[in-house]
């Protein structure tokens, strides 16, 4: 099998900001789909390792509603000067934020 045959199709995304449980910034996205999400990082992280998640919605878009998830990294690597490219895959999460994340998808989010 190609490894670099996705199950479901990933969509680059407007680079909304990732915050950790802690409120901080951890990264922005650089691809998201219904089973996981791609992120540019400024620290490298480890593989697995479980992570809470808020996406930042902007009062601007969708009313500002952010959306809260759970993920385990997945794989890390540098991709320039002190930035890391991350997959996670979505963990634990109910169908109301897979719904809101393919209703974001679905409405700013174009093929790659």
């Amino acid at each position: 099998m190609d490894k670099n045959k996705r199950e479901c199709k990933r969509w680059s995304f407007l680079p909304l900001k990732i915050l950790n449980n802690e409120n901080n910034h951890f990264g922005n996205i650089r691809d998201i789909s219904t089973k996981g999400i791609g992120l540019i990082i400024k620290d490298k992280i480890t593989a697995p390792k479980k992570f809470s998640f808020k996406m930042h919605i902007p009062n601007t878009l969708k009313n500002g509603n952010d959306v809260d998830f759970v993920a385990r990294s997945v794989w890390c690597q540098p991709v320039w000067d002190n930035r890391y490219s991350a997959g996670f895959e979505y963990i634990d999460t109910d169908q109301q934020t897979i719904e809101k994340i393919q209703k974001l998808i679905d409405k700013y989010g174009f093929i790659i």
